[in-house]
């Protein structure tokens, strides 16, 4: 009996293909026909695409994200900008202040000869207190001394001069020496030491 049953609601079935389902419809919980089924296929393609998509664009993501954080593989001109941008500046160079002090020979370069047969000129200090007196404020910094005179140069009241020019309207620098300076104030000349 059930195989006539089966039949008929098979052929009901054929019947109604195509149609729209009605109230007198037989509606399978578990569809066996070749009709339904061929949709599995179909969903199994479309799934393995999309997993093959998705495991593809991981990939390549991957392999670019690899590829710039590798400067030493990609391009000169790159690998010098990422050096360039974390290259550390080198530290700020000391300004070295330079204040009066006592000049110390070093013991490689000897001292300059003395002539015996010059006169002697006095230093600052050896002048009658009324030539001391008069004599404006003079203030040396660091000199160069050099065996060639065009060379030597000396910082006296945060001017830079040279042998032969004037420190003010009354006072000529006459000459560099290895310890300080001679000077002429109105003809007479005396020497400072740079301290």
């Amino acid at each position: 009996m059930s195989y006539i049953l089966d039949a008929l609601k098979k052929s009901d079935r054929e019947r109604q293909k195509g149609k729209v389902p009605g109230l007198n419809s037989i509606h399978d919980p578990h569809p066996s026909s070749p009709g339904n089924q061929s949709s599995y296929p179909i969903k199994f393609i479309f799934t393995t695409i999309g997993i093959i998509l998705l495991l593809s664009i991981s990939a390549l993501s991957w392999y670019w994200m690899k590829d710039s954080s590798n400067p030493a593989e990609s391009s000169p001109a790159i690998v010098e900008s990422v050096v360039e941008r974390n290259k550390i500046p080198p530290p700020p160079t000391p300004v070295i202040r330079t204040s009066p002090k006592k000049l110390i020979l070093p013991p490689s370069l000897p001292a300059p000869p003395q002539n015996q047969d010059l006169p002697i000129i006095p230093g600052i200090e050896d002048l009658p207190p009324a030539s001391q007196n008069s004599i404006p404020n003079l203030q040396l910094a660091g000199h160069t001394y050099s065996e060639t005179p065009e060379k030597r140069i000396i910082i006296i009241n945060n001017n830079i001069l040279r042998e032969g020019d004037w420190v003010d309207d009354n006072i000529k620098l006459i000459e560099i020496t290895w310890t300080g300076v001679t000077l002429d104030y109105k003809g007479e000349r005396f020497t400072v030491d740079i301290d």
